[in-house]
Formats: structure tokens, sequence, C-alpha cells
């Protein structure tokens, strides 16, 4: 302490017009300044809030390696239709949303698209909830500011809300990605930003600073050509008609319930088995995953394990095509099926029946065979 005494006096002595500096006054410039940044922190708390309104927290099956069983939604029609990123985790018979609440409804895979990489689900909410703007995504530049919603590595229950980032478009390109060790078969045009996707964020919205969606989360992927991780943002414009046909179905079957006399007859449509439907990015083949006693497959010879491959002649490469088939078919008319068993390819010749409550699987023997 005196050596420092000591010191300051002969710096005063040396220079006796010094004078300490001190913090300048703020100009007018710095006080724009810091109202600009108050006023943008104020705008983007007034969008995180009121944007929360209209998000879910999805949860779908657990425990399928690499996948995650939690997502994001965003709500599209106020009377449960909620828009997410595919996943093969929404198929699940245990499908729900959480709202903003933190109350939990049931829902139910409406329709998908691998392609384009989005699902909707539907649910019943007692009250209507918000809906977002979705606004033209072909306008949106590089270096537009965005936030990016989502429920990240699942930190959120219940009533408390998803995490919301703050960042920038980086870049508008085709996406050439993979998951894990498979290419992801999203095509087309995609926003890249700066906004982290994590696990459970893929589905939450990204919005611009009007509080419009431009899209939504991807799930978590890397470059195909460089395994750098890819924050990518799927653009409203790529699943906009998508979302309007999916809605408009929903409409129908709602207006369908009061004079349900031909969607009945559909659902009374039973051909008393069940194909392998889990799988990741690509559907798999038609492989019989059930046969029930007593019913039309079982009949007609089917067996645990055939694959399918034609159905009257027309080829059957996925279990989408059979299901697109399966609608067409009527009751009563034979449809005359090959399969392959082994080695062999066999012909079996099905008649759907009206629907009824099937046995157990499981008691026939040929549920057992070639298991």
């Amino acid at each position: 302490m005196r050596i420092n005494s000591t010191l300051l006096c002969l710096a005063l002595a040396l220079c006796p017009g010094a004078v300490f500096a001190q913090d300048a006054a703020p100009t007018k410039a710095d006080k724009k300044t810091v109202q600009k940044k108050n006023a943008r922190q104020t705008l983007i708390e007034k969008l995180t809030k009121s944007t929360m309104k209209s998000i879910v927290k999805v949860y779908g099956a657990g425990g399928i390696k690499g996948i995650p069983g939690f997502a994001t939604g965003v709500v599209v029609d106020s009377k449960g239709m909620i828009l997410t990123t595919w996943s093969v985790a929404l198929r699940t018979d245990n499908l729900k949303v959480v709202d903003d609440q933190g109350q939990s409804f049931p829902a139910v895979l409406h329709r998908h698209d691998p392609v384009l990489g989005v699902a909707l689900i539907k649910t019943k909410s007692p009250a209507k909830w918000p809906v977002l703007k979705f606004v033209d995504s072909s306008k949106v530049k590089t270096g537009q500011s965005i936030l990016s919603f989502g429920n990240a590595f699942n930190v959120a229950v219940g009533e408390e809300k998803p995490s919301v980032a703050e960042g920038s478009i980086s870049l508008v390109a085709p996406l050439d990605a993979r998951i894990g060790i498979q290419r992801s078969r999203i095509r087309g045009t995609v926003f890249l930003t700066d906004a982290p996707n994590n696990p459970g964020t893929q589905g939450g919205p990204l919005v611009n600073l009007n509080g419009e969606v431009i899209g939504i989360n991807g799930a978590v992927v890397e470059s195909a050509s460089t395994n750098t991780p890819l924050n990518f943002h799927i653009p409203a414009n790529n699943f906009k008609s998508f979302v309007a046909e999916g809605i408009a179905n929903w409409n129908k079957e709602a207006k369908e319930k009061a004079a349900p006399k031909e969607k009945e007859k559909k659902k009374k449509l039973w051909l008393g088995m069940k194909v392998l439907r889990m799988y990741f990015n690509r559907p798999p083949p038609t492989y019989i995953d059930q046969i029930f006693p007593d019913s039309p497959a079982s009949k007609a010879g089917l067996q645990v394990d055939d694959l399918i491959f034609q159905l009257n002649g027309d080829t059957i490469r996925e279990v989408e095509a059979f299901d697109r088939a399966v609608e067409e078919m009527e009751i009563g008319k034979e449809v005359v099926f090959t399969v392959k068993r082994g080695d062999k390819i066999v012909k079996c010749k099905l008649t759907p029946m009206a629907y009824v409550a099937p046995k157990k699987p499981g008691n026939d023997p040929k549920d057992k065979k070639d298991k």
C-alpha cells in the first residue's frame, strides 16, 4: 500500500494536469441503440407468449433405437388437427399430445408423407386452440431473423413451456442428409439456420418476427457428404396442400357421421389378418404378421410370414400400396393373393367378409407355422 501511494504521488507530480478518465455520458445514438434492443426483446417475449398457445408436446412410441419417442407439434386446426414431423414413433395406439396448460389428450395418426417429412395427428380438445398463420415461405431470405420452438430433450413436462431459440436463416438449399446410417427421404429445398435442432424440437414451428409460421423444425440429421449436423427446417410451402387436404378429409369424415351408411360399409370389410408395419424411413414389403382364426385370411390358406407381392395380378411393392388396395376391396368379392412362402410362390383366393369381432390370434395352427 505504501509503494502504491508513492507511485501515485510521483505520477501526479510529473503530470499535474492529468485527470482520471470517466465514463462518457451516453449519446443520442447510444440511447437509440438501447431502445431498439429493448423493443426487440419486448417483441420476442410477446411473440413467444402468443406462439406457445398453439404448440403441443407430442408423445409416441418409445424405445426405438435412434428415434426419440417425443416431439413437438403445431396446431393447424382449432378443433384439434396438429402438424408435426413424420416419425415411425407416431405409429402407436398410445399416441398423445399435451397442450400449453398441461392437459393431455389421446391422439391418432391421421396421415403422413415420408418424402415431405411431415405428418398430421388429430385429437379432441374441449376448447378451441388458437391457430398460427402460415405464410408464403418462398419470400424468406437469407439473414432473416427467426424464432424456433420445440421441446428440446423432452425437458418441458406438463404445463412447462417448450424452449425457444432466436436465430436467422443461414441458407436456403436442397437437403442431402442422413439419419444415422440411412439416407433421409426428405427431398426439396429447406431452410438451414443457426437455431439448433435437438431431439424433441422436431415438428416445432419456425416463425418470423411477425409471429407467422414459415416452416417447421426437421429431425436431427447429418450432412450426407460432410457428416456434420444440420439444423434444417421444412418450408411451409412444401406442406401447405398436404395440411389443407388433411383438414378437408377430416371435415368430410365428420359429415359422414351424420349419414354413416357408406362409412359403416367400409368399416365392416374384414380380411382377418394384420401386416407388419414397424419401419424407419422406407415402407417395408408386405409381410403377414398375424392371422385370425376362422377368418377370410385363415380360410384362404394365407400364413404368417407370407410376403404379399400381388393382388389380382397388380404388384404390391410396399405396405402402403397394400393399404390402398384394401380400400378398393368389396365385401364378398374374391381377391387373388400371390405370396412368397419360403422358396415357393403360392396363390390364395380370399373373399372379404363383413366385420366380426376376431378371435384372439395364436389359436390357429397357421399362426405358428413358419415362425
